[in-house]
C-alpha cells in the first residue's frame, strides 16, 4: 500500500503542477501533449516520468538543454510524501475515509500551487473542492465526528469560515484578502467543519506570520510586499485534516 500511495502521489504531483502552471493560459492540460515551455518541443512518455525523468535528463530539457525548474521534482516528491502521511494516519486501510483524505489532499495541493504560481485561487477549483467535500462528509461519512464533521458543523463551518474572509474582503475592498480566499474559507468549512476549520485558519495565520518574519529578517521582502495567503491556508488545512484522523 505504501508503495502504491507513493507512486500515486508522484503522478498526481506531476499532474497538479502542470494543471496549476497552465491555469489562466490558453494551453489546456486536457488537450494536446505536454511540451517544454522554453522550446515548445513536445515531450515523450519517457520525459514525463515523475522524478526519474528529471534525474535521467540531468535536470535539463533533452531538446533545448535549458534547465528544468527545480520545483517540479520537489512538488512531485512533496505530494508523494503527503499521500504517504495520509496512508499512515489511516493505518494503510483501504476504505472511503482514506479516499476522502487523499482527494482532499489533492485539492489542497492544487490550490497551494495555483496561488504560488499565479497568486490565484480559482473559484472553479474551490467550488468543485467544496462540492466534493460536501459529498464525502454528508453522504459517505454520515457525521462520524471522529473522522468527519457533523452536518451542522459543516454548514456552520462554511458560513463562518467563508464569512470571515468575506467580511475582510468587503471591508478592505479586496486589499486585505482576495475573492479566492473567500472560496477557500468555504472549502475549509466543508472539509473540516466549524471547529477544525477555525483551527486551520488560526494555524494559517501563525504559519504565515513565521514565514513573513523570515522573509523580513533575510531582507527578501519588505513591509509593503504582498504575500498570497492561500498557500498557508492549504498547508494548515492539510495539517488539521491529518490531525483529525489521529
Amino acid at each position: 500500500m505504501s508503495i502504491i500511495l507513493f507512486l500515486l502521489g508522484l503522478v498526481f504531483g506531476s499532474f497538479l503542477s502542470a494543471l496549476a502552471s497552465r491555469e489562466g493560459s490558453k494551453n489546456s492540460i486536457w488537450r494536446g501533449r505536454s511540451f517544454c515551455p522554453r522550446c515548445q518541443k513536445k515531450l515523450s512518455a519517457m520525459e514525463l516520468v515523475p522524478i526519474f525523468s528529471f534525474i535521467f535528463l540531468g535536470g535539463r530539457c533533452r531538446h533545448c538543454h535549458k534547465t528544468i525548474p527545480w520545483y517540479e521534482p520537489v512538488v512531485e516528491l512533496g505530494c508523494a510524501l503527503a499521500f504517504l502521511v495520509v496512508g499512515f494516519v489511516h493505518n494503510w486501510s483501504l476504505d472511503w475515509m482514506l479516499a476522502r483524505d487523499l482527494i482532499f489532499t489533492i485539492f489542497f495541493v492544487l490550490l497551494f500551487l495555483t496561488d504560488v504560481y499565479h497568486g490565484l485561487l480559482p473559484h472553479r477549483f474551490t467550488i468543485i473542492a467544496t462540492a466534493v467535500a460536501l459529498g464525502f462528509n454528508l453522504i459517505i461519512a454520515r457525521g462520524d465526528w471522529l473522522i468527519a464533521p457533523t452536518v451542522a458543523s459543516v454548514i456552520v463551518g462554511m458560513v463562518v469560515c467563508g464569512g470571515f474572509f468575506m467580511a475582510q474582503h468587503l471591508l478592505s475592498r479586496g486589499r486585505w484578502v482576495g475573492g479566492g480566499d473567500v472560496g477557500m474559507g468555504v472549502f475549509l468549512g466543508a472539509a473540516l467543519g466549524f471547529q477544525y476549520g477555525i483551527w486551520a485558519i488560526g494555524l494559517a495565520y501563525v504559519i504565515g506570520a513565521v514565514f513573513a518574519i523570515f522573509l523580513l529578517a533575510t531582507k527578501k521582502a519588505t513591509t509593503k510586499s504582498q504575500i498570497p495567503f492561500g498557500p498557508f491556508l492549504a498547508i494548515a488545512g492539510w495539517i488539521v485534516l491529518v490531525a483529525m484522523v489521529r
